[in-house]
């Protein structure tokens, strides 16, 4: 939160919860508000130094094609198991049977699932897609939704194959 002046800090301080941080441009200070009941607020230096602090870097995501095309209706043998289920058990299954464990999921639409529903929020910025052989095919999921910009490395099933090399 930012105030302008010291004055505009003290009219709204008393409504701020505690664990509030406040910026006060005037006298360029930080402040942690501390207590609720006594209003109290300590000034946090920005001449102490302090280490860094390193986040560790995320595992890839891997955007791996299914090595056969699948009809809308994701029939498994003579069973329908709907768009969804259908398209995780494939997914999943093609996954297994190359010896990738069975973390993967489809990314469709239906009426239930967006495509963005299968990445969490924490994955959908600064984690790279990577294809089979661990080259980065988008910078993130956002860039991969948004269209913003086109692959930067092959597509691949999960036999190796060069999706771009199918003739269908």
């Amino acid at each position: 939160m930012v105030f302008t002046t010291e004055r505009d800090l003290h009219k709204a301080s008393h409504t701020l919860p505690i664990g509030t941080m406040v910026y006060v441009k005037e006298i360029d200070s930080f402040y942690l508000k501390t207590d609720e009941s006594l209003n109290r607020w300590r000034t946090i230096s920005m001449m102490s130094k302090s280490e860094a602090l390193q986040l560790p870097i995320p595992e890839p995501l891997y955007l791996i094609a299914r090595n056969e095309r699948l009809r809308g209706d994701l029939r498994q043998g003579n069973r329908i198991t709907g768009a969804h289920a259908g398209s995780i058990y494939a997914c999943q299954r093609s996954a297994h049977s190359v010896g990738l464990g069975r973390a993967f999921y489809p990314l469709i639409s239906t009426d239930v699932f967006n495509m963005d529903y299968v990445v969490p929020p924490t994955y959908r910025y600064g984690v790279p897609l990577v294809n089979l052989h661990g080259e980065i095919v988008f910078d993130d999921f956002m860039s991969l939704i948004q269209g913003k910009s086109r692959p930067k490395a092959k597509i691949f099933t999960f036999n190796g194959e060069d999706v771009a090399d199918d003739p269908a």
